[in-house]
């Protein structure tokens, strides 16, 4: 079970984790097909399920990739709206590899992934990111400069 909640029919509360998916030129992001901003690839946690093995679950059934967790970047407190509803969102954001052969990494062009066809999935270079909608915004800033050691943001997009 999905740890999101509804407390009525404008407020949730979500638990996200995402992966920094990176070749060292190029970050991989995704969008739903009818959202026009970009996000990092992931998805909820589960009731009892560590963020750690969350995104290690996510990645597999959206990707089929069994990835490494490189470390912990950012635990975050969203607010944002998202259409009619306001959302509290915890999120753990990880720096994540890849398999050396992993066939995403030949990926040229914007691409669906296994598990929804809703879902695509498009490589961007470090300079690509200013001029594009991501969510939450504070990544445009702070994927070029990933921090050593976990930090704590508390993001009102």
């Amino acid at each position: 079970m999905d740890i999101t909640f509804y407390n009525n029919d404008s407020t949730v509360f979500n638990y996200r984790t995402c992966g920094v998916i990176s070749d060292g030129k190029r970050i991989l992001l995704h969008r739903k097909e009818d959202d026009d901003f970009w996000a990092l690839v992931g998805g909820r946690v589960q009731m009892l399920e560590p963020s750690d093995c969350s995104i290690k679950r996510e990645i597999k059934e959206e990707l089929g990739e069994v990835i490494e967790i490189n470390r912990l970047l950012w635990m975050v407190e969203n607010f944002f709206r998202n259409g009619d509803k306001q959302y509290h969102e915890i999120s753990t954001i990880y720096l994540v590899n890849l398999d050396k052969e992993s066939w995403l990494l030949n990926q040229k062009h914007s691409f669906n992934g296994i598990e929804d066809k809703k879902l695509i999935y498009k490589w961007f270079s470090f300079d690509e990111l200013n001029s594009l909608d991501i969510r939450p915004s504070f990544l445009k800033e702070k994927l070029l400069s990933l921090p050593n050691n976990p930090n704590h943001i508390i993001n009102k997009d």
